[in-house]
């Protein structure tokens, strides 16, 4: 895995989109700040209490405000769960940056468009990952990344079940853990200018590493499903392939001539898709290739004659296999250059 090669198309991804994602990200952390002011308020006034120390008369006022212990539970709420799901929008943001779908500031809030699955989703990561963390820390961190593909797989298809996006996401980095630990820990310079700059790098570089992660996510997936990969997703495609299962070429919307299953929907026989609309004219018998008439052979033409410079090949009248000549090279008036009774006789005698 080229680690070089995956951040250089998430930089191209993002080219003039920079700010868009910039955007994208200021929401989100002036919207997680607002949501955890009331808890570091609590937080000061309660130390500062422990430690005999007079609070400032301004936290004093807020913290004993009359409804501030129900805005403060109003905002842990929100913490809990709508944090995750705003949070899903990075991971939107780098699929579609990645395809080359259109992106916007409001693509940070995709995650509500599909609220239950994305919590779901959440809810179920953190829960076995903290399980496996139980028994030892390297299970636990085993385990997130073999869950880190499942945001993504919900990205593309919105509709799949939280539980098939996990066991989706495992089998697509069965082989793959130890290249994306390596990857991720290839962002370290990132996180430590975001230090230094007191977090305001951030705004970049938080969907710069998501889009790259993108990125990884389509390298693996192209890996395990080939041409199949654009739409492997689509109606459980993925559960078909697992399983061996004919596919139906056109099933899933591919459009004709780029599909990866090069299979019109009308073409018979496993013609392989040509320069005809159907690979196969519709009047071609027998596997007659395609050829330079509309139909490979022209509609009269018996016994497999070959195209030729007639819009027949044969002139209408000529029989028994009789070359095609130039017309009347000696000026002769008679249109079928050859009457019916020659039958092939040089056209001079």
């Amino acid at each position: 895995m080229d680690n070089a090669y995956l951040k250089k198309i998430a930089k191209d991804a993002l080219a003039g989109r920079w700010g868009i994602a910039a955007t994208g990200s200021l929401i989100y952390f002036c919207i997680y700040s607002v949501c955890q002011l009331p808890s570091l308020i609590s937080n000061i006034y309660e130390a500062m209490i422990m430690f005999d120390y007079a609070a400032p008369d301004f936290i004093s006022s807020i913290y004993t405000f009359p409804v501030f212990a129900f805005i403060s539970s109003i905002m842990s709420l929100v913490v809990m769960f709508a944090l995750p799901v705003l949070a899903f929008g990075f991971y939107s943001m780098g699929y579609k940056a990645v395809n080359g779908y259109k992106i916007e500031t409001s693509t940070i809030f995709d995650g509500f468009r599909n609220f239950g699955n994305v919590f779901i989703l959440y809810l179920l990561t953190t829960l076995y990952t903290v399980l496996w963390s139980m028994l030892f820390i390297i299970p636990g961190i085993v385990k997130a990344i073999s869950y880190s593909m499942a945001n993504f797989i919900m990205a593309e298809n919105p509709d799949i079940k939280p539980s098939d996006a996990i066991n989706e996401s495992k089998k697509l980095m069965e082989g793959r853990k130890l290249d994306y630990f390596l990857f991720s820990w290839s962002f370290i310079g990132w996180y430590l200018l975001n230090l230094l700059t007191l977090g305001v790098l951030t705004l970049w570089t938080m969907p710069y590493i998501n889009t790259a992660c993108a990125a990884f996510y389509e390298t693996v997936k192209r890996e395990k499903y080939g041409d199949y990969a654009p739409y492997v997703y689509k109606n459980m495609l993925y559960k078909q392939l697992e399983a061996g299962y004919y596919v139906d070429p056109q099933q899933f919307g591919a459009p004709y001539g780029q599909s990866p299953y090069g299979y019109a929907p009308n073409q018979q026989n496993g013609a392989p898709y040509g320069q005809s609309p159907y690979g196969y004219a519709p009047n071609q018998q027998n596997g007659a290739p395609y050829g330079q008439s509309p139909y490979g052979y022209a509609p009269n033409q018996q016994n497999g004659a070959p195209y030729g410079q007639s819009p027949y090949g044969y002139a209408p009248n000529q029989q028994n296999g009789a070359p095609y000549v130039n017309p009347n090279p000696a000026g002769y008036t008679d249109v079928n250059a050859y009457s019916p009774e020659q039958n092939g006789n040089n056209y001079n005698m």
